[in-house]
C-alpha cells in the first residue's frame, strides 16, 4: 500500500512536470525558435572580439545570400539574353531575388561624381607616364569605331576618367562574350531557410525544363544551392537510415517481446525525456545551441535502455508483481542514472556556455527517463491477457542467445584484450580532422559550375576577410588603406591585381586619400594636358566646375558595421594566401576560424569525458564501497576509447562528433555495466538478455548513422556502433567481479 502510494505520487509529479514542460516549450517557441543556429556561437570566446564576430556575421550573411547565374548559348541561337531575362522575371515575380542592375546604375553615378578623387593605382605610382596613357586611352575611345561616347560626357569628363574607373574597379568581374549572359543579385530571404531553397530550386528547375532543350546551358553558384543539396542529401539519408532503423527496432521488439505497443512506448519515453531536458535548458538559458541537440542524442540510447530493462523485468521474470519488478530495477537504474548525471554535471565546471547547456539538458533528461520508467511505465505495463506462454518463449530465445554471446570466460577476456590492444594501436595512428570544408560532401555538378563561373567573374567563394577597425569611419578607412597598400606592395611581383577588389576604400576612399588623389590628377593630368585635350576634342577651353553629387551605392553599406563604439570595415580577400594581421586590421579566414573552433571543442569534449569518468568513479565507490564496483565505470570508459580509436586503426579520423558519440557510449555503457554488476551479485539471468536487446536497439537507432556520406554524422555513427559493441563485451567484467564479490562474501 505504501509502495503504491509512493508510485502514485511519483506518477502525479512526473505528469505535472511533463505538462508544464510542454506548455513552457510551446510558449518559448511561439515567438520564434530559441535555437542558436549561428555556427559563430561555438567559436572560442578568445578567438575573435565580439565586435569582429558581429562584422563577420554580417559579411557571412551577405555572402551567403549572393547568387550568380551564367546562361550560355552553345548553339549560337542568340537566345541567351531572352532566357536570362525570363529567369530574372521568374525570380522577381516570386519575390525571392533582387537584381544587381540597380546597383550598377548607382555605382555608375557614384563613380562619375567622384571621378576626380579616386584613382585606379596608388597615388605614388601616378605620374606623367600614367597621365599620358589616360589621355591616349580617352582619345582612342572617342575616335574608335562604334564609340558610345556622348558630347555631354566629354564636356564634363574629357579624359573619360569615369570609364577608366569603371574598368579598373571591376577587375576580376564579369568578362563574358556575346553568347553568354551573366545575371547576379542577392536573395531577399535567408539562403539557409529550407523554404527559400525549395522555392528557388523549383523556379530554376522549371526554367531549365523550358530553356535547356534550346541549346542553352546554365551555371550557378551560391551558398543556397550547396545548402539545398546538403538538405536533400540529409533528407534522403535520414529517410533511408531512419526507416531502416525503425524497421529493425520493430522487428527486434516483435521478436523479443511480441508486443508492438512497446515500440510506441519507447518512442514516447524518448520524446518526453528530450522535451523535459529542452524545457529545463530553456528555463535556465535564453537559447540552446544546435550542437547541444547533437550531443543530447545520448538520451535516445539511455532512455531506450531503461525502457528495455523495464520490459525485460516483466517477461524475463514470469511477470512478477510491480513491487518485485521495481526491486529488480531500482538499484541498477538509480546507480546508472546518478552516475550518468554526476558525470554530465562535471560539464558545468568547464566554463563554456554550450557545455553548461548540455549539462542541464542531459541531467534533466536522464532523470526524467528514470522517473518515467519507474513511476509511469511500470504501473501501466500489465501482464498479457493471452499468449503469455508464447511471449515467454520469445524471451527465452533471446536469453539463450545472450548466454552464448556474453559468456564469462577466458575467451571473452581474450577478445576484450585484443580489442583494447587494437584500439591502442589505433590511438598511435589516430589523426584528428577539424576542417569544416571536408565535413559536407559537395555536389560534383555544382562544383563544376562554380569553377566555370570563377573563370568568368573571379573567385566567388573566398571566405577570407580583412576586418579594419577605427574609432570612426574615417580612421577605419585609413587603416584599411594602409593595410591594402602594404599588402599590394608585397604581392605586386606575384599578381598585378589589387589586394582586394571588394573593399570600401576602393570605391569610397578616406578624405586624406581623396585629397592626395585630387592633387595628383591636377598636377599631372589637368594642368599640363587639360587645355590640349579639350582643344583636340573641340571642347570649351576651360572645364566648368560642376557640383555633382550622388548617393553612395547601397551595397557599400554591407562592407562596414558599427559595434561597441567602433567602426569595422570588411574587405573580401583572395583565398590561398597566408595574410598577416596588424594592430588595426585583422585577417579572418572563416573556414579556418570554424575549424579551430571545432578543434578546440573536440579537445574540450575529450576533457569533459575524462571529468565525467572521474566523477562517476568517485560516485560508484561511495555507493558500493567495493573496489570491484569501479568496473561499472571502467568498462564503459574503455568502450568509449575503443569506439573512438578502433576505427582510427582503419583510417577513420577523430572529429568533434566522435566525442559526441563517446558521450552516448558513456551513458549506455554505464547502464549496461550497472545492470550486469547487479546481475552478477544476484545471479539473475534475465539481465544479460536485456542488455543484449538494449545494445541492438542502440545500434539500430544510432549506429546505422555510420552509413551516412556526411562526415560528422558518419563519425558519430561509427563511434557509437563500434563502442556499443565494445561496451557489451566489456560489461562481462563487472558481472564477473560481482560474482566473485558475492562468493567471497559467503
Amino acid at each position: 500500500m505504501l509502495l503504491g502510494g509512493k508510485i502514485r505520487i511519483g506518477a502525479v509529479l512526473c505528469a505535472i512536470w511533463l505538462v508544464a514542460s510542454l506548455i513552457f516549450i510551446a510558449v518559448r517557441f511561439s515567438s520564434g525558435a530559441p535555437i542558436d543556429t549561428n555556427i559563430q556561437s561555438i567559436l572560442p570566446n578568445n578567438s575573435l572580439a565580439p565586435a569582429v564576430k558581429a562584422a563577420m556575421t554580417q559579411s557571412g550573411e551577405v555572402a551567403a545570400n549572393r547568387v550568380v547565374f551564367l546562361i550560355s548559348d552553345v548553339g549560337e541561337t542568340g537566345k541567351n539574353a531572352a532566357a536570362a531575362d525570363d529567369l530574372k522575371q521568374r525570380l522577381l515575380s516570386a519575390d525571392l531575388f533582387i537584381s544587381d542592375d540597380a546597383d550598377h546604375e548607382e555605382l555608375g553615378r557614384w563613380i562619375f561624381a567622384n571621378r576626380n578623387e579616386i584613382l585606379c593605382e596608388h597615388a605614388d605610382e601616378f605620374g606623367e607616364e600614367t597621365a599620358q596613357s589616360i589621355r591616349n586611352q580617352a582619345l582612342a575611345r572617342v575616335y574608335g569605331v562604334g564609340s558610345p561616347i556622348t558630347g555631354g560626357l566629354l564636356q564634363s569628363d574629357p579624359f573619360l576618367l569615369t570609364l577608366r574607373l569603371a574598368d579598373c574597379l571591376s577587375q576580376g568581374a564579369a568578362k563574358v562574350d556575346a553568347h553568354q549572359t551573366l545575371m547576379t543579385g542577392k536573395l531577399n530571404q535567408s539562403a539557409y531557410r529550407m523554404d527559400t531553397q525549395e522555392k528557388l530550386q523549383s523556379i530554376v528547375s522549371e526554367w531549365e525544363d523550358e530553356w535547356l532543350k534550346q541549346n542553352l546551358t546554365l551555371a550557378r553558384t551560391g551558398a543556397v544551392f550547396h545548402a539545398n543539396h546538403g538538405a536533400n542529401s540529409a533528407k534522403a539519408e535520414m529517410s533511408f537510415i531512419g526507416g531502416l532503423g525503425l524497421l529493425g527496432v520493430v522487428a527486434l521488439f516483435g521478436f523479443v517481446f511480441g508486443r508492438m505497443s512497446n515500440v510506441f512506448i519507447v518512442a514516447s519515453l524518448i520524446i518526453l525525456s528530450c522535451a523535459s531536458g529542452l524545457a529545463a535548458t530553456l528555463l535556465v538559458f535564453s537559447q540552446i545551441h544546435m550542437l547541444v541537440l547533437v550531443f543530447a542524442a545520448m538520451l535516445v540510447g539511455v532512455v531506450a535502455d531503461y525502457a528495455v530493462h523495464a520490459m525485460a523485468s516483466g517477461v524475463g521474470n514470469g511477470w512478477p508483481d510491480m513491487q518485485q519488478r521495481k526491486t529488480h530495477l531500482w538499484r541498477p537504474m538509480t546507480v546508472s542514472m546518478l552516475t550518468t548525471a554526476a558525470g554530465f554535471t562535471g560539464l558545468m565546471f568547464l566554463g563554456v556556455p554550450m557545455f553548461r547547456q548540455l549539462a542541464v539538458f542531459a541531467v534533466t533528461g536522464v532523470f526524467t527517463a528514470w522517473a518515467l520508467v519507474l513511476f509511469i511505465f511500470l504501473p501501466f505495463d500489465k501482464p498479457p491477457h493471452k499468449n503469455e506462454d508464447a511471449l515467454r518463449l520469445r524471451w527465452m530465445r533471446a536469453l539463450a542467445l545472450s548466454m552464448k554471446l556474453l559468456p564469462v570466460s577466458k575467451n571473452a577476456a581474450l577478445l576484450a584484450s585484443i580489442i583494447i590492444l587494437l584500439s591502442s594501436i589505433g590511438f598511435i595512428f589516430a589523426k584528428p580532422l577539424d576542417d569544416v570544408r571536408q565535413y559536407q560532401p559537395r555536389n560534383e555538378e555544382l562544383m563544376k559550375q562554380e569553377k566555370q563561373l570563377n573563370e568568368v567573374v573571379g573567385s566567388v567563394s573566398s571566405q577570407v576577410f580583412l576586418v579594419s577597425q577605427g574609432d570612426d569611419l574615417e580612421e577605419a578607412k585609413q587603416n584599411e588603406e594602409a593595410y591594402l597598400d602594404n599588402l599590394s606592395a608585397q604581392l605586386k611581383e606575384k599578381s598585378p591585381e589589387p589586394a582586394s577588389n571588394l573593399a570600401l576604400t576602393r570605391f569610397d576612399p578616406s578624405n586624406q586619400r581623396r585629397e592626395v588623389n585630387r592633387q595628383k590628377l591636377d598636377e599631372f593630368l589637368e594642368k599640363p594636358l587639360g587645355k590640349l585635350q579639350r582643344a583636340q576634342l573641340g571642347l570649351k577651353a576651360t572645364q566648368a566646375i560642376e557640383d555633382v553629387t550622388a548617393d553612395k551605392p547601397s551595397w557599400l553599406s554591407d562592407l562596414y558595421v558599427e559595434a561597441n563604439d567602433k567602426v569595422y570595415l570588411i574587405a573580401r580577400l583572395s583565398g590561398g594566401i597566408d595574410y598577416p594581421s596588424s594592430e588595426n586590421a585583422i585577417v579572418v579566414d572563416t573556414a579556418n576560424a570554424y575549424s579551430h573552433a571545432f578543434a578546440s571543442y573536440r579537445k574540450l569534449a575529450a576533457r569533459s569525458l575524462m571529468i565525467a569518468v572521474c566523477v562517476a568513479l568517485v560516485f560508484v565507490f561511495i555507493v558500493y564501497r567495493k573496489s570491484g564496483a569501479l568496473s561499472v565505470v571502467i568498462a564503459p570508459a574503455c568502450a568509449m576509447l575503443c569506439g573512438i580509436y578502433l576505427p582510427a586503426l582503419f583510417g577513420m579520423p577523430i572529429t568533434f562528433f566522435s566525442m559526441a558519440g563517446a558521450m552516448v557510449l558513456f551513458g549506455v555503457g554505464v547502464d549496461y555495466s550497472a545492470f550486469m554488476w547487479e546481475a552478477g551479485r544476484s545471479k539473475e539471468a534475465w539481465t544479460k538478455a536485456s542488455v543484449l536487446v538494449g545494445t541492438v536497439t542502440t545500434l539500430l537507432s544510432m549506429g546505422l548513422l555510420a552509413l551516412s556520406d556526411t562526415l560528422p554524422v558518419r563519425s558519430f555513427g561509427i563511434t557509437v556502433a563500434v563502442g556499443v559493441i565494445c561496451a557489451l563485451i566489456f560489461s562481462t567484467l563487472p558481472y564477473y567481479l560481482a560474482q566473485k564479490e558475492a562468493l567471497n562474501a559467503k
